[in-house]
């Protein structure tokens, strides 16, 4: 009989389990990188068109609303996924899969903040078709530039935690 503690610990993996974990993984990152490029783009566009109006601002909202919800359900996904598998190489995806989201998840909440300041409460009667284009736009502006300071800081972090977890891979094909 096996004791429950010994169910939850960390296992070793046969070569080909390792290459149907590294598929499984590549189909997500692929998934989670398309989600997060468009969600960057949208981020991009916003700082590039600084004049925001009442229906770009709306439309921005929706759009990052979308992919993120996209992005958030994926991301769950692949947490479960890498969760159930109970080695080393899933913890380290899981480390990096967090603080991916993490940091796009801390951007577009900014952003979305900022998107917020410029529509109107939608429990007010008042009709506004645009918006302050000065302070809002600079303040859009400062804040796109230091989440893309982030994502910089945060994608070096996945660089050096991507190429530690290929030491082990490359010393085993030596």
């Amino acid at each position: 009989m096996v004791d429950a503690p010994a169910l939850r610990q960390s296992r070793n993996i046969t070569s080909p389990a390792m290459e149907h974990f590294e598929e499984r993984v590549n189909r997500y990152v692929f998934k989670l990188g398309n989600l997060k490029r468009d969600t960057d783009s949208i981020v991009i566009d916003m700082g590039e068109n600084p004049v925001m109006n009442f229906d770009r601002a709306k439309t921005y909202k929706v759009s990052l609303n979308k992919y993120m919800l996209q992005y958030e359900k994926a991301s769950a996904e692949y947490a479960t996924f890498l969760q159930s598998q109970r080695h080393e190489a899933s913890r380290r995806e899981e480390a990096s899969r967090s603080l991916n989201a993490t940091s796009l998840h801390e951007k577009v909440t900014a952003v979305l903040k900022q998107l917020n300041s410029i529509l109107p409460d939608t429990r007010s009667h008042k009709s506004h078709s645009l918006y302050s284009h000065g302070s809002s736009s600079s303040l859009l502006t400062s804040v796109v530039l230091q989440h893309t300071a982030k994502v910089e800081e945060a994608r070096m972090k996945l660089k050096y935690a991507e190429e530690e977890a290929e030491l082990p891979r490359r010393k085993r094909s030596c």
